[in-house]
């Protein structure tokens, strides 16, 4: 039975745990390492519930890795430093200290259409589309996808949201948001998104092939239609989808987004896709500090091509990513990260390092948003919102967050709430009476009676919607053409 104040050690197999009131010798602690992974010897000592203290190989914005402490204080990383020093400082704090770990922050989906995320793709979908219109049905292409209707239905919402939340996310723009398990993000008047970022899935018309069909696509048109927006230095970053498609439209859009920044206010504009953003629209793009969120699954399944990265990256572009939808993007964030990384290596001749899209899902989707400060990064002032991850034997640090296996994940917090990960770490820092244990191994510690179901019960009635974990093969392709 669990004492206040008691020390407990653990050793962590990755997908296997054992756990033992007193601390177990090296030779027993070797006696529980898998033949391709490290093994994770943790420490939790239990203290204040407002005040952790985890201590870990925290991964910097930078892409440096260095072993130390952060203090969590109400939901705000508070310091940074040398365990020790802080055990001192705050010798109330609880503690979590794990050997061959890595402390990410949380990762940030920047471009994920929650309320549609509970669908499979449509068997028939194919890069045979040069503008989303036609795949739409708003413009008279032959073969557009079934519609996917929205869903306002909590559980299924709820559903989706853990889906990512189980993948290692801890923050989510777009709309759809259900209350208590990722933060939400959209410039919505609605406690559901404590935090604020205009996503304009259609900024001009939802027809874009109408509106730009009087125009030139030779040169640089002037006069394009603007976005329909509310301007203002104080208002939150502005992410518009623009130049979803390969074809004279999509050019058009990105021109017309282009000369509509040239005249904006200061604040924050970033755009999704830019697929077939031309060599001169990139360095613009580049030049005016324009932040591109990346879908490349997405974007390869429905067209064939992506946004060119590379070029952008050599001007100093900064990129995000986001996994889009279920019908044609990654399930998860990992599985977009994956896909990048399998483009780059296949196609950029890995052009990118494992830091460097590890980099995208965190810091760089919080820069896009304009929230850089307050998610993305473990930085002093920022939200506690963390992922401990084992790592994986042999690889580089990063590689194991861009190939991460749910089964890895020690712990995610959320403004420093434990949301799931190991059953010892949500047996002792996690609120009472929030946890179910979902497997042989992990614990989920959200209320989820607030959608009013169990576990099991979420499970029954998503039965027939993209599954939690597992069924990569079921999303669409991440091939390109």
């Amino acid at each position: 039975m669990y004492e206040p104040g008691r020390l407990i050690t653990f050793v962590l197999s990755i997908s296997t745990v054992s756990c033992s009131l007193t601390e177990p010798s090296r030779q027993e602690i070797n006696q529980f390492t898998p033949a391709d992974r490290n093994e994770m010897f943790c420490v939790i000592h239990d203290g204040e519930k407002n005040l952790l203290l985890i201590e870990s190989a925290l991964m910097y914005p930078d892409g440096s890795v260095n072993i130390n402490a952060i203090l969590v204080e109400n939901g705000i990383i508070k310091k940074i430093g040398d365990l020790e020093t802080l055990k001192s400082l705050h010798p109330k704090a609880s503690v979590l200290s794990c050997t061959d770990t890595l402390l990410s922050p949380g990762m940030v989906n920047a471009h994920e259409h929650l309320a549609y995320g509970y669908a499979y793709p449509d068997s028939s979908i194919a890069p045979i589309y040069s503008h989303r219109d036609e795949w739409r049905g708003v413009s008279g292409h032959p073969k557009p996808l079934e519609e996917v209707l929205r869903t306002a239905d909590e559980k299924t919402l709820a559903w989706i949201e853990l889906r990512h939340l189980l993948a290692g996310t801890t923050a989510v723009a777009g709309s759809g948001a259900v209350d208590g398990i990722v933060k939400n993000i959209a410039d919505k008047n609605d406690p559901r998104y404590p935090l604020k970022a205009e996503m304009a899935t259609f900024p001009c018309s939802r027809n874009a092939t109408q509106l730009f069909e009087n125009y030139s696509c030779s040169g640089n048109t002037p006069g394009l239609p603007a976005p329909n927006i509310v301007e203002g230095a104080s208002r939150p970053a502005y992410v518009p989808h623009i130049a979803e498609g390969v074809n004279c439209t999509a050019r058009l859009e990105m021109s017309a987004y282009l000369q509509y920044v040239e005249k904006g206010s200061e604040r924050r504009y970033s755009l999704i896709h830019g697929i077939d953003a031309s060599a001169a629209q990139i360095r613009e793009l580049a030049d005016k500090g324009i932040s591109v969120v990346w879908s490349p699954r997405s974007n390869f399944a429905l067209y064939g091509k992506t946004f060119d990265v590379m070029s952008f990256d050599k001007r100093g572009g900064s990129i995000a990513l986001g996994s889009d939808w279920s019908p044609s993007g990654s399930f998860n964030l990992v599985e977009e990260m994956k896909c990048a990384a399998r483009f780059n290596d296949e196609v950029l001749g890995s052009y990118f390092t494992y830091a460097r899209i590890w980099q995208m899902a965190t810091a760089g989707s919080a820069r896009a948003l304009g929230l850089e400060e307050r998610i993305g990064a473990i930085v002093e002032g920022a939200s506690a919102d963390l992922l401990l991850v084992g790592r994986t034997r042999n690889d580089p640090p990063h590689k194991s967050l861009v190939f991460l296996d749910s089964q890895d994940i020690i712990g995610v917090w959320v403004d420093g709430v434990f949301k799931f990960g190991s059953n010892e770490v949500a047996e002792h820092l996690s609120p009472a009476g929030h946890c179910e244990i979902i497997d042989d191994s992990k614990s989920l510690c959200v209320k989820l009676n607030r959608f009013g179901a169990s576990w099991a019960e979420l499970k029954e009635h998503n039965a027939n919607n993209v599954k939690i974990f597992g069924e990569p093969s079921a999303q669409a392709d991440c091939k390109w053409f």
